[in-house]
């Protein structure tokens, strides 16, 4: 409960306002004049009412100071290792450098508003969008603290990203895109093709994970920037991928003829352990061929589509592509392909030949009379 209590020191005549913050812990604030301090319990226990309360000794702590106990709870939270590298990166290269000098509570839109118009100047507008973002974590964190009345960064927008034009590859596309590939590389190629695998998967996929008498590549590790092997991107990433028999003789040969002692299915071209990087370079080789866009995500991107597209359920297209949900399966991956107005046809075509009556007569039938 509030309360003002009355003091005399040396004459001078004090008011003490009294009250518990959120957490149960008694505060003391000492005003000059009694209507003061009545006015600062009242505004004390409106913003304990509707949340926006703030420690004012906890909101002088520095940015950099908070943010390194806000890493220090959430980082083991994070899935995988690549997640937690880049954003320990983001965090020690452009979000420390920016604001933490700033007390938290002084954090304004403006001061957000200035951080983004300087990571502008030299990161592409994707990239200011998600140092933007971890920094709302950030302040998020210090508002669930109490430090903060509000998230500073919510109202600050990101520089607009150029929108992505996506590559949409056709069943010829991609018999021309495994035609191109160097035969050292085609496995790899077809692979991506035919199981929707990351290119970081490809590269950490083992002989032990294609399971040649159940027909399943089993998704279990990947490839991580620094070229270690680690843990998945997500939970959701360990998974059991049904193959073709072309898959399956594709990467039986390529074990065959290129065994590695370390267990791992593919090599790059100086027969070390392939990496995403020597992958790029084969697919501009492959760029260059075809001559038209085309990656490891768009083949990744082919197999979902392609999947969806002849009837398979969003469901399992979206456990075999290791996807949190299915919403964003169908969202991301249900477009119209260029051979779906045929398809449609026939479809069509069929159902009405079930249940319309032979009534109208093909002009061909009418002229063969």
């Amino acid at each position: 409960m509030a309360s003002i209590e009355k003091r005399t020191r040396q004459g001078q005549v004090r008011w003490y306002a009294r009250f518990r913050d959120p957490a149960g812990e008694q505060k003391v604030k000492v005003f000059d004049r009694r209507v003061d301090a009545e006015r600062y319990l009242t505004t004390v226990e409106s913003a304990k009412l509707t949340g926006r309360y703030v420690d004012a000794k906890r909101a002088a702590i520095s940015f950099r100071t908070f943010a390194e106990e806000h890493w220090a709870a959430y980082s083991p939270t994070l899935a995988a290792d690549t997640t937690r590298v880049r954003k320990r990166s983001v965090l020690d290269r452009h979000i420390l450098p920016t604001l933490g000098r700033y007390s938290v509570g002084a954090i304004k839109p403006s001061t957000v508003a200035s951080a983004v118009g300087i990571w502008s100047q030299t990161m592409a507008p994707g990239t200011v969008g998600q140092v933007l973002r971890q920094v709302r974590q950030i302040l998020d964190a210090a508002l669930v603290d109490g430090l903060v009345p509000a998230n500073a960064a919510k109202s600050v927008k990101g520089p607009p990203a150029p929108r992505r034009r996506e590559v949409h590859l056709t069943d010829e596309d991609v018999a021309q895109v495994v035609a191109a590939a160097r035969s050292a590389h085609r496995t790899l190629v077809i692979t991506l093709v035919g199981t929707g695998l990351r290119i970081s998967e490809a590269c950490g996929l083992r002989v032990q994970d294609v399971d040649f008498l159940r027909r399943t590549i089993h998704v279990r590790q990947q490839r991580r920037p620094g070229g270690d092997l680690g843990q998945l991107k997500t939970g959701s990433s360990r998974r059991d991928i049904p193959a073709d028999d072309s898959v399956l003789s594709a990467l039986a040969e390529e074990i065959r003829l290129r065994p590695r002692r370390d267990g791992l299915v593919f090599s790059g071209n100086s027969g070390t352990a392939l990496t995403k990087a020597m992958a790029g370079h084969e697919f501009d080789a492959i760029e260059r061929a075809v001559g038209f866009t085309v990656s490891p995500h768009s083949l990744r991107h082919y197999f979902g589509a392609s999947l969806i597209s002849r009837g398979v359920s969003v469901v399992a297209v979206s456990h075999w592509l290791g996807h949190s949900s299915p919403e964003i399966t169908y969202r991301v991956y249900a477009y119209l392909k260029p051979d779906d107005e045929q398809a449609g046809r026939d479809a069509i075509a069929e159902t009405m030949r079930h249940v319309v009556p032979h009534v109208y007569p093909l002009c061909t039938e009418e002229g063969s009379q």
